[in-house]
Parts: C-alpha cells; structure tokens; sequence
C-alpha cells in the first residue's frame, strides 16, 4: 500500500508538471513551420542529385551520359571518395567545440569541385573504364559527401519527431522530382541534376550559423558509445547487404530497362516512406530502431529469397532494390537518433555523423567488392542456400538483440516495484514520515542540487514515478537511446547502477536532509 502511495504522490508531481514537459519537449509551431520552408527545403534537391547521381546511376545509364562499366566505376569512386572524407572529418572534428564545415565557404567550394566532377564524368563516361571517370566520381562523391554532413548536423536544432518528419519529407519530395525529371527526355538528365544541386547547395550557404558547443565528441565518446554502437553495426549490416545483393543481382543476370528499373527504386522508396510516415502522423510516434527492423528485415529477406532465384517470379535485379530498402529505412532512423544524442551531450554532430557514415559506407564498399566477385557462383545450389542460411542468422541475432532490449527495460520496472518506501503521509515529507513540522525536500530541489538540466530533470521525475524508457520516450517525445543516455549520467551523479538504487539514494538524501 506504501509502494502505491507513494507512487501516487509521485504520479501528481509529473501530472502537475504535465503540460510544461509537453510545452519543453514538442516541437513550437515555429520550427515546425522552418522544416518545410527555404532554406530547409534545399535538403531535397540535395537528396535528388544524390539519388539521380549516386544511388541509381541507372537513370544516368539510360541517358547515355554514363556506360554500364563506367557508372560501376563511377559508383565506386563515389563511395570510395565518401568513406575517405568521412573519417578524415570524424578525426578533426572530433577535437572541436564547433562544427568542422562552415556553413558559408564550404558549399560554394563543394559546388566548384562537384561541377568539375561531373563534367569529367560525361566528357568521358560513355567510352567505358577510365581514369578521369574515375577522378571524376572521387570529385562528386568527396564534394556531395560533405554537403550531406553540413544538412545532418543541422538536425540537432530539431526535436527527435520533427527531424524524423523533416527527413522523411525531404525524401519523398527528392523521390517525387526525380521521377518528375525522368519524364523529360534524356538529354535534360544531367541539366536537372546540376541545377537542383548547385541550388541546394546555395539553400545550404543560407543555413543559420553554427554555435559552439559545451564538450568535444571525443570528451563524451566513452558516455555516447553504448548508445550508438549497436544502431550503427546494424545499419553497416544492411549497407553491406545491400550493396552485396545489388552487386550479384547486376553481374548474374541481364539488367532490365535502365529508366525502368529505376521507376521501380523510387516506387519502392515511395512505398516505405509511407509506411515510416503512419506511426508518426497517426500516433505521433516515429519509428525507434527496434522497430524500423521489423519492417527492414522482411525486406532484405525477400532480397536473399529472388536472389538465388527461388523467387522465379521476380526479376534478379528486384532483390537489389528490396535491400538497398533496409539500408535507406534504418539510416534514417539511425540520422535522427545520432542528431538526437549529440544535441543530449551538447557536443558537435559531424564527427558523429562522419564516423558512423565511415562504417555504413565502408560496409556498402565491402559488400559490393564481395557481391561482384561472387556473382558467377551464384547460380550454384550451395551457394544460394549458405546465402539463406547466413541471411536469416542475421535476421534471427537482430530479432533477438530487440526483445532482449524490451525485456531489460520491463526487468527494470520490475526491479521498482520491489522498493520499499516506507510509511506514507501526503501532508509531511513522504519520504521521511517523521518530519511532519518540515518544509519537504522535494525532488525538484534536488534535481536543483545537482544541477539537471530540464531534460535531466524531465527524465528523472519519471524515473522516480516508475516509468520504463519507452514510456518515458513516449510521453517525451525522445528516442529510447537518449532517455538512456541521461538516465547513466543521472546515476553517475548519485553514484548508482539501477534505479532501485536511484530510489533507495534519493530516499537517503531526502532523509539525511529533513534529519
């Protein structure tokens, strides 16, 4: 009855702050409103070069800008160039208190550079392998790479809900003009894809200014790692599946209809972005990594499934674009949970971004390289069922990995409900039934004491009520990641290691002062 009580004492601190933590932790109407107006807009036509450009060069194929040899090449000269600039940029910038790529300089010389690449690229693409196709796609890749960066590390000015919203907006705007520009004739491919990139690229000088922040990433690496490690090696799993099947699929079997095929990747994109949109729109409750893999992983077992051929139904180069799907759903999720964590630990975002992309990227390159020198023995039984079977191990260890997550966090809450709080009386202090002629020492006071921030503070309140991290992720619109993130540095500051202990601490401090 105690435990009840005072639970409910508890329950009517958070009621009465209820409509602040909501005010705090939604997005205000006026960011909401900045998200889909210039300059954030220009973060789709960065997202449509990137697609027309980087992601599906077949449309490029079937424009004759890029030969079938010359677009692999190009594809990996891009990606190559990415990873290069990617971690050179995660070791500078992890030193610094402010963000590396100044938002004024930088596009203007990644539009230079980017224009020089693409002009090799067609002046030289379409007569196959060659060494200023391959210069070319280093200049492109190198040059959109770092004005992908500059877009991601504005999403820490957002909440986790309106830059999972921005995101996927900006996505389906990009799927929405490209396929816009494959309705043209082919010959005005490469004019759209220029234009639509230099003008984000000028969308992005016009971006407010960066501000400096209170740690370096590499101060808080040790107290960020935990809550990113297992997001980002799940994401380069899917980069490298994606990258191994695209790769079989295009080298065992003839390639369908270049434009085509590509109507079929921005269909598919199309397709998850709704399905991503549905928990927030309808419960306001963006996808958390958990739960992205429930939609990815069927994807990418399709994948596996058409890419031996045991799907005859399907074309070979299908399972590609069914892949490359988990790798885009997860990354977005994975975007706004790094965006999240770094805006938590106040410390610059592109090394974060830049280390996590590092291994995504290199993963993609891996699964390329080993999905192309396979190609030939797929048709082979064995060889298509060791492909299942090491397919649906993954599914099964990440399947695992995700209800042993939720079942930590239920063992949590049960681990509070055995916390004895003593006798109970709402009109003295109610953890400490013997000091009725005191003022209580309330758990705002001590957050105070201690220094919380609000969203430490928010956090803390719940935790003491009892609510499990998804509920408090729930009703504070965060990511699972970040309420766990600032549940270790409030135990840290009471010197504990669960919440029973919070519990049991808070209970001591309450006493010690009221004594």
């Amino acid at each position: 009855m105690a435990k009840k009580t005072a639970s409910l004492y508890y329950g009517k601190i958070i009621h009465g702050r209820k409509s602040a933590l909501r005010e705090e932790t939604q997005p205000s109407n006026s960011i909401m409103k900045q998200t889909i107006t210039v300059p954030y807009a220009g973060f789709s036509l960065y997202l449509f070069a990137d697609i027309l450009a980087f992601h599906s060069s077949t449309a490029l194929i079937g424009s004759g800008a890029l030969s079938e040899s010359s677009a692999e090449l190009f594809a990996y000269a891009s990606i190559a160039a990415r990873v290069a600039v990617f971690l050179a940029i995660s070791l500078v910038a992890s030193g610094k208190l402010r963000e590396p790529l100044p938002r004024r300089l930088v596009p203007a010389v990644a539009t230079a550079v980017a224009c020089a690449g693409l002009a090799l690229v067609v002046g030289t693409g379409s007569a196959g392998f060659s060494a200023a196709t391959a210069f070319g796609g280093v200049l492109f890749g190198g040059a959109q790479g770092v004005m992908g960066l500059i877009w991601l590390t504005m999403l820490p000015s957002l909440s986790y809900r309106v830059s999972y919203l921005y995101l996927l907006a900006s996505h389906a705007t990009a799927t929405v003009l490209c396929a816009v520009v494959l309705l043209l004739p082919p010959w005005l491919l490469m004019p759209a894809l220029v234009i639509c990139m230099i003008a984000g690229n000028v969308c992005a000088a016009l971006l407010p200014p960066v501000r400096e922040h209170t740690h370096t990433a590499r101060s808080q690496i040790r107290g960020i790692t935990p809550f990113l490690w297992k997001g980002v090696l799940a994401v380069g799993v899917f980069a490298f599946l994606s990258g191994f099947v695209t790769a079989a699929a295009n080298h065992a079997s003839d390639p369908l209809d270049p434009v085509g095929m590509q109507f079929f990747v921005l269909g598919i994109s199309a397709a998850v972005i709704v399905i991503m949109l549905i928990p927030a729109l309808a419960f306001h409750q963006p996808l958390k990594l958990e739960n992205g893999y429930k939609v990815a992983l069927p994807l990418s077992a399709l994948g596996f499934l058409i890419l031996p051929g045991l799907v005859t139904a399907i074309p070979t180069p299908v399972a590609g674009v069914l892949a490359t799907t988990g790798y885009m759903l997860t990354g977005i999720i994975l975007s706004c949970t790094i965006a999240e964590i770094a805006r938590a630990a106040d410390v610059p975002s592109a090394s974060l971004f830049a280390g996590s992309d590092t291994i995504t990227l290199t993963c993609l390159f891996a699964g390329m390289g080993i999905g192309s020198a396979f190609a030939t023995r797929l048709s082979e039984a064995g060889a298509g069922v060791a492909l299942i079977g090491l397919g649906s191990l993954y599914l099964i260890a990440i399947a695992a990995s995700s209800v042993l997550g939720r079942q930590r966090a239920n063992r949590d809450a049960e681990s509070l409900d055995q916390v004895d709080f003593g006798p109970f009386d709402p009109k003295t202090n109610p953890l400490d039934g013997n000091a009725a002629e005191r003022e209580p020492l309330t758990l705002d006071d001590i957050a105070d004491e201690l220094g919380f921030t609000d969203q430490e503070r928010q956090i803390f309140l719940q935790l003491i009520e009892g609510r499990t991290i998804p509920r408090i992720a729930q009703d504070l619109y965060l990511s699972a990641s970040t309420v766990k993130y600032h549940t270790q540095k409030i135990y840290r500051r009471f010197d504990v290691h669960s919440r029973s202990e919070l519990v049991a601490a808070v209970e001591n401090k309450r006493g010690a002062e009221n004594a």
